[in-house]
């Protein structure tokens, strides 16, 4: 997330809920919302947020831990879901353009 954004707006606007396994990173720019603070006000909303850095890092804690029938969620700034496909793709998980 980048700022200029309200964190908590973010989080309820996405329907993150007290079950929901939330993993925060910070995304690759320098107006990048430290992960830190992600997760500082996701716990004053109730919820429970780890913090993993980098981006490719959290996807391979997100996804070892994922069962086979649980939605995995990339949510942010295009510097942050650009990264995540880059990995996904490099990973053999999302198909190449064309």
């Amino acid at each position: 997330m980048l700022g200029g954004r309200d964190v908590a707006d973010m989080l309820t606007a996405l329907g993150v809920g007290r079950d929901d396994d939330l993993v925060v990173c910070t995304p690759d720019s320098p107006r990048a919302v430290p992960a830190a603070e992600v997760a500082a006000v996701a716990t004053g909303l109730g919820l429970a947020a780890r913090r993993v850095d980098p981006v490719e890092r959290a996807l391979e804690v997100v996804l070892s831990e994922a069962a086979p029938d649980d939605a995995v969620v990339v949510a942010g700034s295009l510097y942050l879901v650009g990264a995540a496909r880059a990995w996904a793709r490099a990973h053999g998980l999302v198909a190449a353009p064309g």
